[in-house]
């Protein structure tokens, strides 16, 4: 007994039996054009849904896509370059394949189309590390990317780029906080790396401490303010001087000593 072929297309039309129409088996038997019919419905739907997850990598490259292997696809390019064959997108009306390319080394993860095809409208495609990318089939020619790239970090930071996408990771790159009484919070990159640091320390009368930052400056010590966080001393004052990317140095001025505030701003 052989199961049913079954075709990945769609059919427009369920085949009504006559009352007329003899019972006739096999594979061109009228009685099995219902099923089969149906059948193609389903392996249409199924890979529409795109519930394939094929794994690749360097071992097994180049790869041909087949049409029963839409879905999911993992790229791990991590120990050599990676090209994927697609097949031919008039075989595969609005069918989706889904690319994951897992690794982030400088290898690369190439895309080419069948004959005359184009992915994306070009003759090949990269996919860049960490990306998902998803393309689905005119049914004539062309491979289209339905998604947005993502963001590169130098794109973020400067904020001149439209049509992509931000992580989380990068829209993170750079941000850090301590919420501490000396402590400090870093804005990301695509704030321009911005530090405020504050803290304080008893500075023993007519004398100076040097105090090291919670943070350290990667670039630069832009300037310090200091205070003093007892009554107002009517014989001196206190200052911060001596600005560099790991420290400060606090001075004081007066004939006791004094609890100083300060605050350091740099990038």
């Amino acid at each position: 007994m052989a199961d049913l072929t079954e075709l990945l297309q769609w059919e427009d039309g369920i085949y009504q039996l006559e009352t007329t129409d003899p019972v006739v088996g096999g594979a061109a038997g009228i009685s099995n054009q219902q099923g089969k019919q149906l059948a193609n419905r389903t392996a249409y739907l199924r890979a529409l849904a795109g519930d394939n997850v094929t794994t690749i990598t360097a071992a097994g490259s180049p790869f041909t896509l087949t049409t029963g292997l839409t879905g999911l696809v993992i790229v791990d390019a991590s120990a050599g370059n990676v090209v994927l064959n697609l097949p031919a997108a008039s075989a595969l009306k609005t069918m989706p394949f889904v690319i994951y390319r897992q690794d982030a080394t400088a290898n690369t993860v190439t895309l080419t189309p069948d004959g005359t095809d184009t992915v994306d409208g070009s003759a090949s495609y990269l996919v860049q590390p960490g990306a998902r990318v998803h393309f689905i089939s005119d049914g004539t020619s062309d491979w289209s990317r339905t998604s947005a790239d993502e963001a590169t970090q130098a794109e973020v930071d400067a904020g001149a780029v439209e049509g992509k996408y931000v992580s989380p990771k990068k829209l993170r790159f750079g941000f850090s906080i301590s919420l501490n009484s000396n402590g400090y919070i870093a804005f990301p990159s695509w704030l321009g790396g911005l530090i405020l640091q504050w803290g304080n320390a008893t500075v023993s009368a007519s004398s100076s401490l040097l105090v090291t930052l919670p943070l350290a400056y990667p670039t630069a010590n832009l300037l310090a303010l200091a205070g003093d966080g007892a009554a107002a001393n009517a014989d001196g004052s206190v200052a911060a001087d001596t600005l560099t990317t790991t420290t400060i140095t606090l001075n004081n001025s007066s004939t006791q000593n004094s609890l100083v505030y300060w605050i350091s701003i740099g990038h």
